[in-house]
């Protein structure tokens, strides 16, 4: 297990990458974690503790890159849900904001789809005609990719007209502006680019 740390943290450290890839326990993820952020000995190696101590005294830092994270999503799938949920919040309700990026080399099956919708009575209260929905989701196949992104897409109040494209995407394939995107989505799990249009002649443009 290896992290490398700008310098130790006082209050906010600007970059940490940290090492995920050789981990075998939850004990082992949260020694690391522990290790390079400077955790007090006292530190219960839970993620509740984990939580507690990053939105007081021991902060995240501006920047987390992390090797090896599919390896903890496909050994350790809970512990990786509680770790990314800390990461979220953190970024949600601390005050303070996180990056978080993966290296490389992640390697955990993303796809690529857009869809053309138009919006149910929610969204067309807005004076919107219809959308273009990009969307990158960490799913198992394309059908389940598939199906977490039309269940989302209605709960937001949108209809899908047509399908437009279905594509396995990895990192290191990225083109250079979708590479944010895809990044957030090895994270958050799915990440949605919404592309609207008020009228017909905004459609063509």
């Amino acid at each position: 297990m290896r992290f490398v740390a700008g310098r130790p943290l006082s209050r906010v450290m600007t970059r940490l990458e940290i090492d995920l890839s050789r981990i075998e326990t939850a004990h082992d993820i949260h020694a690391l974690f522990s290790e390079a952020l400077g955790f007090p000995g006292w530190y219960g190696h839970n993620w509740d503790a984990f939580w507690d101590l990053i939105s007081s005294e021991h902060p995240l830092p501006e920047q987390l890159i992390i090797r090896g994270l599919e390896q903890v999503e496909r050994n350790l799938p809970w512990e990786a849900e509680k770790m990314l949920a800390c990461f979220e919040e953190y970024n949600n309700s601390s005050g303070r904001v996180c990056r978080v990026r993966v290296t490389d080399d992640y390697d955990t099956r993303m796809f690529f789809l857009s869809y053309e919708a138009r919006p149910t009575k929610r969204a067309a209260e807005q004076d919107v005609l219809g959308a273009f929905i990009n969307c990158w989701i960490k799913a198992d196949s394309a059908g389940a990719a598939n199906q977490i992104a039309l269940r989302m897409i209605k709960a937001d109040g949108w209809e899908v007209v047509s399908p437009e494209k279905v594509t396995p995407v990895t990192v290191d394939l990225a083109q250079e502006e979708e590479d944010s995107l895809i990044r957030q989505a090895c994270v958050d799990g799915v990440v949605f680019q919404y592309h609207t249009w008020s009228s017909e002649d905004d459609q063509d443009e």
